[in-house]
């Protein structure tokens, strides 16, 4: 059996509901795409902002690690000349001690790793690091000064030890000079070091901000493409749902929310067709109200409306699920009624008749204000035709209003019969 749901009725006029709805969804249509293109440009923008601004970060942070790279190498050769230091000091000693010529090897190589390890220390020290550069100059000077133990009278020790020519003024003067040079390289030595240290905090700080941006950065283009991915599902979601809505205007009376004669025409082809295949019995009830026009007429259209609401929902209360009930315009209905014998066409009929005498549209109208006149046809399953069966349910319910309305004709091979609603 075909099946139709009715959908729920409103009070509105037609005209005013497909007005305000045709200019509401398409303003919410141009929002939400306005606000998903937006959301698309924003997260574009941001990440092209975040790429310039990490790839100035991860610059900032390779120029930390070769500033700590450079600190460490002339740190490196700030204790390289240390040991060149140390070894002279340790070269000149032995030879004024024991005057063995083979303790000068040491002193030798020392002086030249000396100025040679310096020269590499200048250039490695940046031009903007002037205290670096003064103690460094300071240290060339000395280097190249009167080092110790090379003076021409220096010789060897006698076999009591103590130096022919070497004075204990020339030993303390070579001995303040080796101090000099040890303070000023130990003093560039913890420079270097603070700077290491000061460029590893900066470095630390710029990568720790930079994880924080990174964070950011993705929670942002990622709200930003959830944004642009909501609002266009919604603009999507509010497309089917108008063009939904728009199915239903054409298929449905916007006042009752009842199927029109569009949707019936379709509904009864397919029930047709299935009553003829299992050889079932389909009838048309056509319904007219009876006083509608004194409702509408002395009461306004608002009250017309309401009435023809109620009388809607009343004949759908009386009828079963699988039949369809549709408006086809002004105050007429049509229900296509399936697998109903003869009898059971004529009690459903005064059970309409019935409900309409007991009930009120408005509730200061009388009982039985609007009443029905009703035209029963059933289809012939030899020669099924849809027009054919409303136009005899048609005429059915003319013969009723003929016969004093409030009543129900049905079309027949033996004439119509006349019944009455009960008093």
């Amino acid at each position: 059996m075909i099946k139709t749901t009715t959908p729920a009725a409103h009070l509105r006029p037609a005209s005013a509901a497909s007005g305000e709805s045709g200019t509401s969804w398409k303003k919410k249509h141009a929002r939400f795409e306005a606000f998903s293109l937006s959301a698309l440009v924003f997260s574009a923008l941001l990440a092209v902002i975040g790429c310039i601004t990490f790839g100035l970060q991860a610059n900032r942070i390779l120029d930390g690690h070769d500033s700590h790279r450079r600190a460490a190498e002339a740190s490196a050769a700030a204790l390289n000349i240390l040991s060149n230091i140390q070894n002279m000091e340790t070269g000149q000693q032995h030879y004024m001690l024991t005057g063995d010529v083979s303790f000068m090897a040491p002193f030798e190589q020392g002086r030249l790793e000396l100025r040679k390890n310096i020269a590499l220390l200048d250039r490695m020290v940046p031009e903007d690091d002037g205290a670096a550069k003064a103690l460094i100059a300071k240290l060339r000077m000395l280097a190249h000064s009167r080092l110790p133990g090379t003076s021409g009278s220096m010789t060897p020790a006698v076999p009591n030890g103590v130096p022919q020519t070497i004075t204990t003024q020339d030993l303390a003067d070579d001995s303040a000079r080796l101090r000099a040079l040890q303070h000023i390289v130990q003093e560039l030595n913890a420079g270097f070091r603070q700077r290491q240290l000061a460029q590893d905090k900066v470095t630390d700080e710029v990568v720790r901000d930079a994880k924080g941006l990174f964070g950011l950065w993705v929670l942002s283009i990622a709200a930003g493409f959830c944004l642009a991915f909501w609002y266009g599902a919604e603009g999507r979601r509010l497309l089917r749902r108008e063009a939904q809505r728009l199915a239903m205007d054409a298929s449905h009376d916007q006042l009752t929310g009842l199927p029109n004669r569009r949707f019936l025409t379709e509904w009864t082809k397919n029930a047709m067709a299935d009553s003829v295949r299992r050889r079932e019995p389909l009838a048309a009830l056509f319904i007219d109200l009876d006083g509608f026009s004194d409702i509408n007429n002395t009461l306004g259209h608002d009250a017309g409306d309401t009435a023809l609401v109620w009388a809607s929902q009343t004949i759908r209360s009386q009828i079963r699920s699988t039949d369809c009930l549709s408006r086809l315009g002004g105050d007429e209905f049509v229900v296509i009624a399936c697998g109903l014998a003869p009898a059971q066409l004529e009690t459903l009929a005064q059970r309409l008749l019935q409900a309409f005498a007991n009930g009120r549209p408005i509730s200061h109208l009388p009982l039985g204000a609007l009443g029905l006149s009703i035209g029963i046809a059933q289809l012939s399953l030899d020669k099924p035709d849809i027009e054919r069966l409303l136009a005899d349910a048609d005429q059915a319910m003319y013969e009723a209003k003929r016969a004093g309305k409030r009543c129900y004709r049905v079309a027949g091979d033996v004439g119509p019969i006349l019944r009455k609603a009960a008093a």
